[in-house]
């Protein structure tokens, strides 16, 4: 593994984003994302638009299926963060700081929701009231109404 010394120096070396990034490497990038920190951040802290370090993560599939995974951990990571929330709402001095801390934890599970809606989110239970009726038609009364252009066939 190269130091950090002379992957910058590396990085200096290569003029163009996609051979920065590649000398960065795609570790660096997952690692970071898996920890529970955004590529947006990480684009920011590394002088890289985001939109180009999109392209570049999309551009190899081996790239895109790291990130992808890094992208789950990150999640969890998010997820865990939670306890420390909880955590400090316990010690909390007082009902403000209480309060404050009930709002981090509801972004934290509102952003979670939509980083991994199938993991963290809200289950939507579906159930339909009413009648519903179910009319047979023949072969040919479908072609008819298909030609008629009918797209309700009540």
């Amino acid at each position: 593994m190269a130091t950090k010394k002379a992957t910058k120096e590396a990085v200096k070396a290569t003029p163009t984003p996609s051979g920065r990034l590649a000398a960065i490497g795609i570790e660096a990038i997952c690692s970071y994302v898996a920890s529970g920190n955004s590529l947006r951040a990480w684009s920011i802290e590394n002088g890289f638009e985001q939109r180009t370090v999109l392209n570049w993560l999309e551009a190899d599939s081996d790239r895109a299926s790291h990130y992808a995974r890094a992208r789950e951990d990150r999640a969890d990571a998010v997820f865990e963060s939670l306890d420390d929330v909880s955590e400090q709402a316990v010690i909390a001095a007082n009902a403000v700081e209480v309060a404050g801390l009930r709002l981090k934890a509801d972004n934290i599970k509102w952003k979670l929701a939509r980083m991994s809606a199938k993991k963290y989110g809200d289950k939507v239970e579906l159930e339909h009231s009413g009648s519903l009726s179910v009319k047979r038609l023949t072969d040919d009364q479908l072609m008819e109404l298909a030609a008629k252009g009918v797209p309700d066939a009540r």
